[in-house]
């Protein structure tokens, strides 16, 4: 339950063999790479060995191909001793020419089937000329013109299209309701006016394409066959796409594999520095893998190691951060990853997360049957949508049906257990649950400020351990400050008025908070701890005193917030039962149950996340460790 041990171990061989060392003891090794020229960079005659990837084209291209072609992207084995570079760039090249062609033919299918379509919608609007209608575009006297007039327009002017004379003629051959669709047949020595005339009437002429031979129903029958013809030749070269990705999937992948593994073991160079023949390498390892990692290394020719312990190489080179805590405590993980990471030789603060949110969200969310709900919902989630908040919501969800039993609540029914604290049930109750959020406030903020002492320690950081606001002298103050000003605030029946106590917990740790820059100095045999300018130095240092007191009382009160949202669940759940009336109608019991368990249970999720966040881990928790990233390929990624 804490970050992993890390060791430093330093790998050394010849230029000429690094790729294939890397290959065999370090990529999938849980190997963390370091610049080995931050390391060695008082050394001389070093060089890197950055040089362009080979393999970093072609594996984008790859990964093109495979979206393109919704190809999922997967380890697959591969063992290819022989192979060249260019072999696998012309495969690739076949298998994208191939799909490409066959994607093609299956693409111009589809238009012409599309462009059939529009044909035959044309066709329709003609249905009833017994003709062939390329000879009426072909009259020698006669102007043939096909199209469509607004219903409005043909139901206002069908007056002007019954000419007394016989120039033109129209022909109506489909009445819809927003449309006229018919043709005209007009003299030509009288075409222009005619056009004139029906386009004042706003005619759209509709071009007949050159596909249509013989009357319309002879030439819909046809069109009807070519369509289905061009879909079903579409759909077969759509399936031969598929047949072809099936039986080329081994390969494709086997190919990608290789690529993949190459490509991230060349990246490696960048990490490495070298002399004319010799390469040095520098890695982290965790503790418990560091023999099996050793073993490896031995197993190769000409190479060497050392292992250096974190620490020896100065202040200025790290260990990463890999957080190492039981199944139990995992799940809380991510949360703490999103305030940020402990650095090496901080406390992890996952065990405390874990505990702190599952208990404070019960406090708040003490329901037997609306927690059980939200248990099974959070199982759901993680089964099967392998979502990490599901196994939080299960111990969310625990925790909450264990104070529903505290409380006496089942749904919100609190007379279905013979047992229970009601909080609405009196005042009395009710000013009992709000001291209670109070004084677990100060529980909390206290055990946090001893966790922060703690690190201080470990770190040695006599300033932060035992002079700072969080320190031991800041832990006095806070609790003097407590029985001080919770009275005032009746939380506490107590009166303290000593001059010994206000003296000894109040003032004199209340200095040590003022001086513990120079006093942390001091203590650690630093020669320069006397401030520049006095002055500056204790008016800068008494507004922050000021703004570290009211945040002692902000932050204890802020807990209020436990009681009152404690407090809230059953107000909301009376309503509820309001709402249902007598007898209770149970749809409304259990709408108003889900609505409940939604809107608290987001709500309570937020403000426990909230005061983990900035109550208590602000006081103890840096956050400033880098994390732990050894050289693992990933071979879903483009497709993640």
């Amino acid at each position: 339950m804490a970050v992993a041990q890390m060791k430093l171990i330093n790998i050394v061989g010849p230029v000429a063999e690094f790729d294939r060392i890397v290959r065999r003891c370090i990529v999938n090794r849980e190997f963390h790479p370091e610049n080995a020229m931050d390391i060695m960079q008082t050394a001389k005659v070093l060089h890197h060995m950055d040089e362009n990837n080979p393999y970093i084209d072609l594996l984008r291209r790859i990964r093109s191909i495979a979206e393109a072609n919704d190809i999922p992207l997967d380890f697959h084995e591969f063992s290819f001793p022989d192979v060249r570079l260019d072999d696998i760039s012309s495969y690739y090249d076949g298998f994208s020419e191939k799909i490409k062609k066959l994607s093609g033919e299956a693409d111009r299918m589809e238009r012409a089937a599309s462009d059939i379509d529009q044909v035959i919608t044309q066709l329709e609007h003609i249905h009833g000329i017994d003709a062939d209608l390329h000879e009426l575009f072909d009259l020698e006297y006669v102007k043939f013109r096909f199209g469509r007039l607004p219903r409005e327009a043909y139901d206002n002017f069908l007056s002007k299209l019954e000419p007394q004379n016989s120039n033109y003629y129209f022909f109506p051959t489909s009445i819809e309701r927003d449309y006229v669709y018919g043709f005209y047949l007009a003299l030509r020595f009288a075409a222009e006016r005619v056009e004139t005339l029906f386009a004042s009437l706003r005619f759209e002429r509709i071009f007949i394409s050159d596909k249509v031979h013989g009357t319309p129903e002879d030439a819909m029958h046809q069109l009807s066959d070519e369509r289905t013809y061009s879909l079903a030749q579409c759909e077969s070269c759509r399936n031969q796409i598929a047949d072809y990705i099936r039986a080329e999937s081994d390969r494709f992948l086997s190919y990608y594999s290789y690529v993949c593994y190459m490509s991230e073991a060349f990246d490696a160079r960048r990490y490495a520095v070298r002399t004319e023949d010799t390469f040095f390498m520098y890695g982290w390892v965790p503790l418990d893998s560091v023999e099996s990692f050793i073993k490896n290394l031995e197993a190769q020719k000409n190479v060497r190691y050392t292992v250096v312990e974190p620490g020896a190489l100065g202040d200025h080179i790290s260990p990463p951060v890999k957080l190492k805590n039981r199944w139990l405590f995992r799940a809380f993980e991510p949360f703490v990853e999103m305030y940020g990471l402990p650095s090496y030789n901080e406390f992890d603060p996952t065990p405390l997360m874990a505990v702190l949110y599952t208990l404070l969200f019960g406090i708040m969310f003490g329901d037997v049957g609306q927690g059980i709900l939200v248990s099974v919902i959070g199982f759901l989630m993680y089964k099967l949508k392998k979502m990490w908040l599901g196994k939080v919501l299960v111990y969310a969800g625990i925790a909450g049906c264990c104070f529903g039993f505290f409380y006496g609540s089942v749904f919100g029914f609190e007379e279905l257990l013979p047992f229970g604290f009601h909080a609405l049930e009196s005042s009395a109750n009710t000013s009992l649950m709000l001291q209670t959020a109070v004084y677990l406030g100060v529980l909390l903020i206290s055990l946090v400020i001893i966790v922060n002492v703690i690190n201080g320690i470990r770190q040695k950081q006599y300033e932060k351990a035992i002079f700072g606001q969080n320190g031991i002298a800041g832990l006095i103050l806070y609790w003097a400050v407590m029985l001080l000003v919770l009275p005032l605030l009746g939380f506490l029946d107590i009166s303290i008025s000593s001059p010994v106590f206000i003296i000894c917990a109040f003032v004199l740790p209340l200095i040590l908070v003022l001086l513990r820059d120079p006093l942390g100095k001091l203590v650690s045999g630093d020669p320069d701890w006397k401030p520049d300018n006095l002055l500056d130095f204790l008016l800068e240092n008494i507004f922050e005193l000021v703004e570290v007191l009211l945040s002692y009382v902000t932050n204890t009160v802020s807990f209020l917030r436990v009681g009152i949202f404690a407090l809230s669940h059953a107000g909301m759940m009376t309503v509820v039962f309001l709402l249902a009336g007598e007898p209770r109608n149970p749809v409304v019991v259990i709408l108003g149950n889900l609505v409940v368990m939604g809107i608290e249970g987001l709500l309570v999720g937020i403000q426990v996340l909230r005061l983990n966040f900035y109550e208590m881990f602000g006081r103890f928790f840096e956050a400033d460790g880098r994390a732990y990233s050894p050289i693992t390929i990933n071979y879903k990624s483009a497709n993640e």
